[in-house]
């Protein structure tokens, strides 16, 4: 039995005009978007990605691009949305890596599977709820808090669902 087909991602897009700045942003085109969600499946599916050690590699390298890359944000921030250094620091970036952190942290812990409780038709049975993936996770971020909407998100999907999209 087969998965029902999603609705297609054509709806999802707008095209970006223009920048606060005024200067030409970059246009997300819907069958690019439908290409890449296309390829996030297959290699979903694949199970490449279910592994802890992909899962925590992954947050590593989410904390290592917010440390190597803060003044690229600050700017683009600053540019933008014409936020302070202090407060992209502190309401963006801070906030994104102290969850990566706290994911790598207790990945181990949320991949184990959980004791549930019994009840008389599973008397003699042990009960496990046992966490898997479903598929491919699609994010999409607000213009005002791109950073925050964006990746604090993908943390989360990095830790439970390890295949991701973002716009």
């Amino acid at each position: 039995m087969s998965s029902p087909q999603s609705p297609s991602p054509h709806r999802w897009f707008k095209e970006l005009r223009r920048t606060r700045q005024g200067e030409p942003c970059l246009k997300t085109y819907p069958l690019e978007c439908e290409g890449l969600l296309r390829r996030a499946r297959v290699t979903f599916q694949a199970g490449h990605t279910l592994k802890e050690s992909f899962r925590v590699a992954q947050l590593e390298a989410v904390v290592r691009m917010l440390e190597e890359h803060e003044s690229d944000f600050v700017d683009a921030l600053g540019k933008d949305l014409n936020k302070p250094r202090f407060e992209a620091v502190v309401s963006e970036l801070i906030l994104v890596k102290n969850e990566a952190l706290y994911a790598i942290n207790n990945l181990k812990k949320w991949m184990q599977p959980q004791h549930v409780e019994r009840n008389l038709s599973t008397t003699l049975d042990e009960c496990l709820m046992v966490s898997e993936p479903l598929g491919v996770v699609f994010i999409v971020g607000t213009w005002c808090s791109p950073v925050e909407t964006c990746l604090v998100p993908l943390v989360g999907a990095i830790a439970a669902v390890p295949y991701y999209l973002i716009i």
